[in-house]
């Protein structure tokens, strides 16, 4: 479960003049529609302690990684925003929703 940090800086953009809010609307929606449309990847179910390139996942059911363990996603070297460049995308698709355990 994601849990904001005090030292975290937030800010809301309720009344957005200069379109902050709707540029990441708009990002968010591509990020939706390049994942949507790549075919399906690799089928993992169990992500604990793998190392994962850039590609696509995917699950025929829930994907999950044991509590304490981890699960790297290797940009291959590109110590750059990894998401953010051309070719090092990680996308993950599974049939149900999955919870986060505490």
């Amino acid at each position: 479960m994601f849990r904001p940090r005090p030292e975290d800086q937030w800010t809301l953009y309720a009344n957005d003049s200069a379109g902050v809010a709707a540029a990441a609307k708009a990002d968010l929606t591509n990020a939706y529609n390049d994942a949507a449309g790549r075919p399906p990847g690799t089928t993992v179910n169990d992500l604990s302690g793998m190392v994962l390139a850039p590609g696509v996942y995917s699950s025929g059911s829930t994907m999950s990684i044991a509590v304490g363990d981890t699960l790297t996603l290797d940009a291959k070297g590109d110590a750059k925003r990894c998401l953010d460049l051309p070719g090092r995308v990680f996308a993950y698709r599974e049939q149900q929703c999955s919870g986060a355990a505490d």
